[in-house]
């Protein structure tokens, strides 16, 4: 499980994957996805830059181009990229005022509130620290070091330090499962996410 914060690293990893610029030069584990499921059929992911007082909210791009909200994963599917006019005109495909990244990204809320998810299974190893950015956007590699505690039938019991947690993007995506508790305090949000099935090393 990784704390809205770790969480929200992600979305960063997934936001360079699906960028006009990735996208054309092929050095990207997405370059053929659109349209395809990508995550669980529960996962939705917005970029909005209309949304009053956020960090990254913004009317226009570098280049001048209107900024509109996009769905750009629609029940596990991924149904946008972030588009700049050069890089664009490349993958045949239409500025959406992406060329300054995205704006306000976020996964939407799951289903499960805070409670449930940390009682989803007997043991949890709750992620609050990672060391180094770990992603591999070719592959979808993921390897960080973490710290962190672990929960023992819901409750917080012993912390943990000097792991090493491993996966690839491509299974960390399907095997999200999201709280409810998103708050819209950066430029780049998550709700608290459980993720199924990676490698733990470490003593």
């Amino acid at each position: 499980m990784f704390d809205k914060r770790i969480a929200k690293s992600f979305l960063s990893a997934f936001s360079s994957a699906i960028s006009s610029s990735a996208i054309a030069k092929g050095t990207t584990f997405l370059k053929d996805k659109l349209n395809e499921k990508i995550f669980s059929d529960k996962i939705n992911i917005q970029d909005k830059g209309d949304i009053k007082k956020a960090n990254g909210s913004r009317y226009f791009d570098s280049e001048g181009v209107k900024i509109k909200p996009l769905d750009l994963v629609k029940n596990g599917d991924l149904k946008d990229l972030l588009v700049d006019t050069y890089n664009g005109k490349k993958i045949k495909m239409q500025s959406n005022g992406r060329s300054s990244g995205p704006t306000n990204l976020y996964f939407l809320n799951g289903s499960l509130s805070f409670k449930e998810l940390i009682n989803s299974n007997k043991r949890i190893l709750y992620i609050n620290e990672t060391i180094g950015r770990g992603s591999n956007l070719i592959t979808g590699d993921y390897s960080v070091g973490a710290s962190g505690l672990m929960i023992e039938n819901g409750d917080f019991s012993y912390p943990v330090s000097e792991i090493t947690i491993a996966g690839n993007l491509n299974d960390i995506f399907k095997n999200i499962s999201l709280a409810d508790d998103l708050e819209l305090n950066y430029a780049t949000n998550s709700p608290t996410m459980l993720v199924e099935g990676m490698i733990v090393g470490g003593k």
